[in-house]
């Protein structure tokens, strides 16, 4: 657990997820990822946890706002089963919606880890 530093660690902008969860758990499977970033999920409400599983990980979401009207937005995090994680809601800021972030423990140690989506189009404030 104190070995941080050799973690394995994967992004990706998936522009919706939901159609490429296949690949994604092959790409995972196939390099042995122990923290999966996902940006442009397009989860939402009506997408249950189990269409977004990852076998031997622990699934951390931020859907996609509902009342925006619009397609984008949504982040997903995978922190493999074997770390020991809780989601850090405290850091969710409401103003920038897309991002999650857990704390990662060790018997001494904690790491903070997140992902975050800002989109382009998006105003200077946030």
């Amino acid at each position: 657990m104190n070995d941080w530093y050799k973690w394995k660690c994967f992004y990706t902008n998936a522009n919706s997820i939901i159609a490429k969860m296949d690949e994604l758990r092959h790409k995972i499977f196939i390099g042995n990822y122990d923290i999966i970033a996902v940006t442009e999920s397009w989860a939402n409400d009506d997408m249950s946890d189990s269409e977004l599983w990852i076998n031997g990980y622990h699934m951390y979401r931020m859907d996609c706002l509902t009342d925006c009207g619009k397609k984008g937005g949504g982040v997903l995090l995978y922190i493999k089963d074997t770390i020991r994680s809780s989601a850090l809601s405290v850091l969710v800021n409401a103003e920038f919606h897309d991002s999650i972030w857990c704390k990662l423990d060790s018997l001494q140690n904690f790491l903070v880890v997140g992902v975050c989506y800002r989109s382009t189009a998006s105003s200077r404030k946030k």
